[in-house]
């Protein structure tokens, strides 16, 4: 048999006699979306209830436990709660060495690490523990293309996610975000032209480990390129919170451009950021724009 908000409705009243005398209820809007959908609700429609059940708070979750079992037995994977109010900071600098050009000490690659923050929409973290986070950054132009080297930069995908594989782990309410670029000398092409590449970051979280979802307000732009400044050309670094909150984040540095070296293998190695030595990031930065 379909959902039937009637049976709903008879639940609710059950767990709160006094329900329909309210002049408000933070599950209001979830039965009023309910009754517009009807004999619909199943999984499809899944978007366009869970961000009203997952705001309702945790005590009154409590409350309307009975009607709530009703509703996930047409949309099991329906969550209590789910990232909300998402904040993103700098965290670090840090910069991996290696050989190159007889240097045993090459700053060959960069690292910008960042956190992503998050609380729980409900208001209980531990409501989070059966959802899982992770990030998807698409390329809106080949990352190889100018003004790049195209040999250096040619593994660079044009899409790739990282992060959870289940749903499970969003209690932890963190995440890092390490963004690793190759030392500028190294990755630009040559002759220096002026141009960029932008990728789009957005976070997503799951309740079954299967369909992702944009955590609301977990966009980002990333941009990187090489542009003048000062009569120099120099290689810039940017990511930003994409609109409709573009200016609630945003770290934007320039490193210059130094001669070029020859890369063993066309390849910059590129291992997790706990790899890399701690640096201050205004020793190899010519200009530091805004961190956070």
């Amino acid at each position: 048999m379909p959902f039937n908000i009637a049976t709903f409705r008879q639940y609710l009243h059950t767990a709160n006699p006094t329900y329909s005398r309210l002049t408000s209820s933070s599950i209001q809007p979830l039965e009023n979306r309910l009754a517009i959908l009807g004999a619909t609700v199943g999984p499809a429609v899944l978007n366009q209830i869970q961000p009203l059940w997952a705001v309702v708070p945790y005590d009154k979750q409590q409350k309307y436990a009975a009607p709530i079992g009703y509703l996930k037995q047409f949309v099991p994977t329906l969550a209590d709660a789910i990232p909300a109010l998402p904040r993103m900071a700098y965290m670090e600098f840090k910069v991996m060495f290696m050989t190159i050009g007889g240097n045993a000490r090459y700053p060959a690659r960069f690292y910008h690490v960042h956190r992503l923050t998050w609380q729980s929409s409900n208001g209980r973290m531990a409501s989070l523990a059966q959802v899982g986070t992770r990030e998807r950054v698409t390329h809106r132009t080949n990352p190889a293309g100018p003004p790049f080297d195209a040999l250096i930069n040619a593994n660079i995908p044009m899409a790739f996610t990282q992060g959870a594989l289940t749903n499970a782990g969003a209690q932890g309410g963190s995440n890092y975000d390490d963004h690793s670029t190759g030392n500028p000398a190294l990755i630009v092409r040559r002759p220096l032209g002026v141009g960029s590449v932008i990728a789009d970051q957005i976070y997503e979280y799951t309740a079954d480990g299967a369909t992702w979802h944009p955590i609301p307000g977990a966009q980002y732009e990333i941009e990187k390129g090489v542009r003048m400044a000062g009569g120099q050309h120099v290689f810039f670094f940017r990511k930003q919170s994409a609109p409709p909150h573009a200016n609630v984040f945003h770290f934007e540095v320039e490193y210059p451009i130094g001669p070029a070296h020859p890369v063993p293998g066309n390849r910059i190695p590129v291992v997790p950021a706990g790899f890399a030595a701690p640096a201050q990031i205004n020793t190899y930065a010519s200009r530091i724009i805004r961190l956070g």
